[in-house]
């Protein structure tokens, strides 16, 4: 009886120890699966932004930014608060030619409208990345009413693998940030409420600059 047990123990441990040596081999021979997205990116990232109920609009340069939200924002001969992070690139932009708009680099508030500019697009999903760091707060992204996003077509990347290997030389920052489209909610009678969690509304400037 003991021999048999022995035997069968023995059997056991060489099959485990088998299996662990093929498990090993196949994660070390792996490749990580990536997957293909053909065709126009800027066409793809458009398309699936829109979707996601982003509102996108492209504009010749990131020159004509203060103009284009002006239009869209100002009201009458009032002031239209902006928001921009202080350490942003946004506040250099000619936001003279937009008097109507109040620069602030104070935190935007849950009515606010507030500027930012995306590291990388994702256009499989129409996601916006921001990586993390004074010229773009984190908290920013949940705070405004209204967020406002530049994204250069140039640094729009296939998927999200493509965007972590972009990124992993310089190596991974503190917070990622994903966007994708305004913030929504069916937590309450499956009725769909915007800005339970962040901006109602996202509008996204696409420029080849």
């Amino acid at each position: 009886m003991t021999e048999k047990m022995s035997k069968k123990t023995t059997g056991r441990a060489e099959i485990l120890a088998r299996l662990r040596a093929a498990s090993a081999q196949d994660r070390v021979n792996a490749k990580p699966y990536r997957p293909q997205l053909q065709g126009d990116l800027k066409a793809e990232f458009f398309s699936k932004a829109q979707a996601a109920d982003a509102n996108v609009h492209e504009i010749a340069s990131i020159e004509a930014i203060p103009t284009k939200l002006q239009s869209l924002f100002a009201e009458g001969d009032n002031q239209t608060p902006l928001h921009i992070a202080q350490a942003s690139l946004a506040r250099d932009l000619a936001w003279e030619c937009a008097p109507k708009l109040n620069l602030h680099d104070t935190p935007p508030g849950g009515e606010a409208l507030a500027v930012s500019i995306a590291d990388y697009g994702i256009a499989d999903t129409g996601t916006l990345a921001f990586l993390s760091g004074a010229a773009r707060p984190s908290s920013w992204h949940f705070l405004p009413g209204i967020e406002c996003v530049v994204l250069r077509t140039t640094l729009i990347v296939p998927t999200l693998e493509d965007l972590f290997a972009q990124i992993a030389d310089a190596g991974l920052p503190s917070t990622l940030n994903l966007v994708t489209g305004p913030s929504r909610t069916a937590d309450i009678e499956q009725t769909i409420e915007r800005g339970a969690h962040g901006p109602r509304a996202l509008h996204i400037f696409m420029t080849g600059d």
